[in-house]
């Protein structure tokens, strides 16, 4: 079983534009890592604000 803990942003920068994605870090079983919610990266501002409010979530649902 995999263990959601949290999200983060993944920054792609090979042609010298900043350009980001969401995803999902996962820890614990076979296959831990970070998982994307999109597989585009693009340079919306949006991505910071999804991240901070997926966290929060989170965050406020853990006990």
């Amino acid at each position: 079983m995999q263990h959601l803990d949290g999200a983060e942003l993944q920054s792609n920068s090979a042609d010298a534009r900043d350009r980001q994605r969401v995803t999902m870090r996962f820890s614990g079983g076979d296959a831990p890592g970070n998982i994307p919610i999109t597989k585009i990266y693009t340079s919306s501002a949006n991505h910071r604000i999804v991240t901070e409010t997926i966290n929060a979530w989170l965050d406020a649902h853990r006990s």
